[in-house]
């Protein structure tokens, strides 16, 4: 799930009991090159929170390093050209109606 906070920062949190790391990529990691490795919260949450710019960005979360998940609580769901689901979070702005759209 994504929360905006008042101060315009998104607080990222995903229930993973049995996972080692979970690290969060998207456009505003540039894809992984400045991934943002989660902090785990009892009893099994892991979550960043980051000031973000204005827009609609899109995401995932990486698994202990190998299964890349998409958060189907965020503000909506797209399917890329490669056939992988992303997360999406609106910030400064309304979300999406949320639910599974194609890309184009």
């Amino acid at each position: 799930m994504v929360v905006l906070t008042d101060s315009g920062e998104a607080l990222f949190r995903v229930y993973l009991p049995d996972a080692s790391r979970v690290e969060l990529v998207g456009d505003f990691t540039d894809w992984a090159r400045d991934a943002v490795t989660l902090r785990r919260e009892p009893p099994g949450w892991w979550e960043a929170k980051l000031k973000m710019a204005p827009g609609r960005h899109l995401f995932y979360y990486i698994v202990d390093g190998m299964l890349q998940l998409a958060d189907y609580a965020a503000h909506g769901v797209k399917l890329d050209r490669h056939g992988q689901w992303l997360s999406e979070v609106n910030v400064g702005g309304e979300p999406s109606a949320v639910g599974v759209r194609p890309s184009a």
